[in-house]
């Protein structure tokens, strides 16, 4: 056999061992899914979570929120502005309840329900500052945590745009001028979207949950869907996870 055959002989068996290896590695995969599918949510589990780049942020207590913060236990993640007049507070009901409730189904179920943290992350850092964060949210839950950026550290700003940015949440702020009265007036105008991050005891996004659309097209969430799709996620990461 010349060298150029050998060559020849050569590639064309590791072609083969390697498509070999990719086909076992697809079976392999198929059946994993198949004995423990992904599950059926309101939105969409992450089968590789997202790790969040660093960031600093600051707590309704003005304590620095770091990634390191969301490691050891779920979290639960939500936005909006403190003036929002309809979504924002709405939503952040529908979380009270639905903590309400996955506390009432831990206190019957063992082995107990893991419970996650509930965030609220400002989109308006200009204006919800942290003590407005903290009357507004006790309202609420004492024990939500209100998240906002340090604008006064400029340069921390990407640090503080990464949280958001990762998670995949898009806003808009626009500032116009109105006539009130007879006096030209300053107004702030500001639109997102609604959506719930749910991130894992290692600080990753894993879980993204979309809203549903009542007949007006206003988004909101109900509290039975998040105690299903928190359960599912929850033991499917468990299931999966080495």
């Amino acid at each position: 056999m010349n060298v150029f055959k050998y060559k020849l002989a050569v590639a064309l068996t590791l072609i083969v061992i390697i498509t070999l290896g990719l086909i076992t590695n697809l079976v392999n995969s198929h059946k994993q899914l198949t004995a423990n599918p992904i599950p059926v949510i309101q939105g969409k589990y992450l089968l590789t979570a997202v790790k969040l780049p660093a960031f600093t942020l600051l707590d309704q207590f003005s304590r620095p929120f770091k990634n390191q913060d969301l490691q050891g236990r779920w979290h639960l993640v939500s936005y909006g502005y403190l003036n929002c007049p309809d979504i924002c507070p709405t939503t952040l009901l529908t979380l009270k309840n639905f903590k309400d409730q996955l506390n009432a189904k831990t206190a019957k179920q063992r082995p107990a329900i893991v419970m996650p943290e509930i965030v609220f992350y400002s989109i308006d850092p200009a204006r919800d500052r942290p003590v407005k964060l903290a009357s507004y949210l006790n309202y609420f839950d004492q024990q939500f945590i209100g998240l906002t950026a340090n604008q006064i550290e400029s340069e921390r700003l990407i640090e503080q745009t990464n949280f958001a940015d990762s998670l995949g949440i898009t806003a808009t702020i626009s500032h116009d001028q109105i006539i009130l009265n007879k006096i030209p007036t300053k107004i702030i105008n500001i639109s997102h979207d609604a959506m719930l991050f749910l991130i894992n005891p290692d600080g990753d996004l894993q879980v993204v949950l979309k809203p549903r659309v009542d007949a007006d097209n206003i988004p909101y969430f109900n509290v039975a869907d998040l105690l299903r799709d928190y359960q599912l996620s929850v033991q499917y990461y468990d299931s999966s996870t080495p």
